[in-house]
């Protein structure tokens, strides 16, 4: 039962970070570009504020991403403490966890 629960969350990680990075990698070169193109004019401030927080989106989205690793690391080393015995790893990732969140939604 644990053996398929740990096959299930590698699936579903690995799915989210094939999808999500390359995805969010898309959104932020579309967003960087249309930034730039934008550039300082004064009519176009409204337009580049949203710009501006679809990049911070993108950013937080793909952070969120990259950080699945280390639960699929926890999954295929059958939630040994591998890396999140390593303490600073285990509090930057938390607060990673906990901050990116609030900034994508």
């Amino acid at each position: 039962s644990s053996g398929i629960n740990a096959e299930c969350g590698v699936a579903v990680c690995v799915c989210c970070m094939v999808i999500g990075l390359p995805g969010n990698i898309l959104a932020l070169v579309h967003f960087a570009g249309e930034r730039a193109r934008l550039g300082n004019h004064p009519t176009a401030n409204k337009r580049a504020f949203f710009t501006d927080i679809y990049l911070v989106i993108a950013i937080c989205d793909m952070l969120t991403c990259c950080s699945l690793f280390a639960v699929i690391e926890g999954y295929l080393s059958e939630r040994k403490p591998h890396i999140f015995g390593n303490r600073f790893f285990c509090w930057a990732w938390g607060l990673l966890w906990e901050v990116l969140p609030y900034f994508s939604v």
